[in-house]
């Protein structure tokens, strides 16, 4: 009778458990037959039956934990399988799977011999819906980072929707692209917004951005390689700013990015340019190979989740929401996009990074 009243303690015990943490990723705890047969139904509405290791599991590593949406096995429907075996197949080195960095911090997939990560992140359970702190990624790279450790962060809807964007820095980062182009063999020129904007919709991870000068190089009369300017409002103040840089897919501009900015330098008139690193993929190397001086780094950004999509908040800022009829009377950004579902998820920041053309010193 002792024995038989203790396993219902802890049933009763795990059950409330099972419940706060189906709450907090807006599941619903339907019913606990035993520890390898518990019922829930997922945001989605989709019934199903796990086995709570396996739940606390998927849970823990802030997986899909429907076994519907995300089927045991199916590449598919888990991302993070696809992006390993995409590496595996170009790298022939140590690759370990959930390698662990700090109490209940994994990296989802890594290669020791290189000291480089790669994470998964699902939109829906990597945002505030599901309690992910502002800070997750920003920490998990902090903490990556202190180990020596590169970690790239792939989000879901980059890998669906930008798979070949995401597929050529992976093999830019493996050192497997082969297709190398030296830059001394290009020619500059400055285009326009028009040709900028389908190059970088096509090429860059984070798309196109308004700019005002746009320089390309050419090779053999096509566009291999882009770096756009334009002045952006910081802290009430117009700055000048390198806002993109990109090389067309799967090819190397070996001396580009240094070639498109000596050019810039040399025929434009500026005191100070700004430029941010996104630390999802960059460590800024190739800002400190230009001459920028590294000026510390932001707090993480935000974009709100929309149909698993991340969408840039400046879209959503409260006169864009009153414009469009979304806003009720006394609500803030933030309270109109909770009541509409529409949730925040926080990237790991970015580094600022500075060039001044008056701290150069002219050898003799």
């Amino acid at each position: 009778k002792v024995i038989e009243k203790r396993q219902i303690n802890f049933d009763t015990k795990r059950v409330n458990r099972l419940t706060k943490y189906a709450d907090s990723i807006k599941y619903t705890f339907v019913k606990y037959n035993n520890e390898y047969d518990i019922e829930f139904n997922c945001y989605l509405g989709h019934k199903f039956n796990i086995n709570y290791q396996f739940f606390k599991l998927r849970y823990d590593r802030k997986e899909e934990v429907c076994l519907i949406c995300n089927k045991i096995g199916t590449n598919d429907s888990k991302p993070e399988n696809g992006i390993c075996e995409f590496v595996q197949k170009y790298y022939s080195g140590t690759i370990l799977r959930s390698y662990p960095i700090l109490e209940r911090k994994h990296i989802d997939i890594y290669l020791p011999d290189l000291n480089l990560g790669f994470e998964h992140n699902g939109t829906y359970f990597h945002s505030e819906a599901t309690g992910t702190p502002d800070d997750y990624h920003y920490n998990k790279t902090e903490t990556a980072e202190s180990k020596g450790i590169k970690l790239i962060h792939i989000y879901e809807d980059d890998w669906i929707y930008k798979t070949e964007i995401i597929k050529s820095r992976i093999l830019n980062i493996l050192n497997c692209l082969t297709n190398k182009i030296y830059a001394r063999k290009c020619k500059i020129r400055e285009i326009d917004y028009k040709l900028s904007k389908i190059f970088l919709k096509t090429n860059h991870i984070q798309g196109n951005t308004v700019s005002k000068t746009n320089l390309g190089l050419f090779y053999n009369d096509e566009l291999v390689s882009l770096m756009t300017f334009g002045e952006r409002k910081i802290s009430g103040s117009k700055k000048l700013e390198l806002l993109r840089f990109c090389n067309k897919l799967n090819i190397i501009v070996i001396g580009g990015a240094s070639k498109l900015f000596e050019y810039y330098k040399n025929n434009y008139i500026f005191d100070t340019i700004l430029s941010y690193a996104d630390r999802s993929w960059s460590s800024g190397n190739l800002y400190r190979v230009l001459g920028f001086e590294n000026k510390g780094k932001t707090l993480p950004n935000y974009y709100y989740v929309i149909n698993k999509i991340k969408q840039n908040r400046f879209n959503f800022t409260k006169s864009k929401l009153i414009k469009s009829e979304l806003l009720l009377e006394g609500e803030t950004e933030r309270e109109c996009m909770l009541r509409l579902k529409y949730y925040r998820i926080y990237d790991s920041g970015s580094l600022i990074f500075e060039y001044n053309k008056q701290n150069i010193t002219i050898k003799i």
